[in-house]
C-alpha cells in the first residue's frame, strides 16, 4: 500500500503570502524600532505591495513571470488562481496602497503611531 503525496504548489497563494509576509516584518519592524521615526514602514509597506502584484505580472525580461493569464490550482483545487481572482487581489492591493498613500498625513497630524495601522 503506498501513500500518494499530493503536490504542494504555493504559486497559486504568492500575492496573499508575499503580502502576509509583510505584514509580519512590518509587525516586528514596528516592535523594534524607536517610537519616533517610524516613516519608512510606511515605504516598507508600500514595497510589499508592489512585489505581490509583480507576483501576478511578473517582471518584464527576465525570468521571473506571473501568473496573469493562467489558472493554477493547489491543494488539490481547493485554491484557484484564474484571471478574475487575480484581477480581485490587484484592486485589493492598489486599494491598499492608495489608502497608506492617503492616511500618512493624517497620522503624522494626529501623532499616532503607524506601523499597526500599516499591518492592518
Amino acid at each position: 500500500m503506498s501513500i500518494a503525496i499530493p503536490e504542494i504548489n504555493f504559486l497559486p497563494l504568492a500575492p496573499a503570502l508575499v503580502t502576509a509576509i509583510t505584514v509580519l516584518v512590518l509587525m516586528l519592524a514596528d516592535a523594534f524600532t524607536p517610537t519616533r521615526g517610524k516613516n519608512w514602514l510606511a515605504l516598507l509597506a508600500l514595497a510589499g505591495l508592489v512585489v505581490a502584484a509583480l507576483t501576478i505580472f511578473g517582471v518584464p525580461g527576465t525570468k521571473l513571470s506571473g501568473i496573469w493569464g493562467t489558472t493554477l490550482t493547489a491543494f488539490r483545487d481547493g485554491v484557484i488562481a484564474d484571471n478574475y481572482g487575480l484581477f480581485l487581489a490587484l484592486i485589493i492591493l492598489l486599494a491598499a496602497a492608495i489608502s497608506i498613500l492617503l492616511s500618512l498625513d493624517y497620522l503624522r497630524a494626529r501623532n499616532l503611531e503607524v506601523g499597526e495601522y500599516l499591518a492592518l
